[in-house]
């Protein structure tokens, strides 16, 4: 859903993480340029921070319960980035 809204509105480069990474591999054909990422593979921050050459996202959007992918959306914005906490947090994180 935000994917399809972000390539709408003219979003130009997609990375999108997932421990499902099949399923996300599934959900990628119906978009171009997207770049994959396996949190059970690799390390997001840095893989991310490296392919943004370490300016920072202009958008996060987690959405996910998971306090590590919030702090690390958190930690990946450049300096005029938003976030959007979608997935929220569980009531004793």
């Amino acid at each position: 859903m935000h994917a399809v809204r972000a390539q709408t509105e003219g979003a130009e480069r997609f990375i999108m993480v997932d421990p499902a990474y099949e399923r996300l591999g599934r959900f990628c054909v119906n978009f171009k340029d997207i770049i994959r990422l396996d949190p059970k593979k690799v390390s997001v921050k840095d893989k991310v921070m490296y392919l943004i050459d370490g300016y920072g996202a202009d958008i996060v959007i987690t959405v996910c319960p998971a306090r590590q992918a919030q702090v690390e959306g958190i930690e990946m914005l450049g300096s005029k980035g938003r976030i959007s906490l979608f997935g929220g947090l569980l009531k004793d994180d």
